[in-house]
């Protein structure tokens, strides 16, 4: 399946919000949406403590037969 490009009022590429999960052992999208940066929001202390520093696979592949920390 593929989804629409997500433009700008100029019609420029923007990046997405894409949000998934599990739903009975299926990998299911749930919703993708423009990203939209908030200063606010990246000042909050709570979600400075969500969201930990990048690693440095940051942009590598995921493998979703992984179990994470194993």
């Amino acid at each position: 399946m593929r989804f629409p490009r997500l433009l700008d009022a100029d019609g420029r590429p923007v990046p997405a919000d894409i949000e998934f999960g599990f739903f009975q052992n299926q990998l299911v999208l749930f919703q993708i949406r423009p990203f939209l940066d908030s200063a606010r929001a990246r000042q909050s202390l709570f979600l400075k403590r969500l969201d930990p520093a990048p690693n440095e696979n940051r942009f590598g592949r995921l493998n979703l037969d992984e179990i994470p920390g194993e």
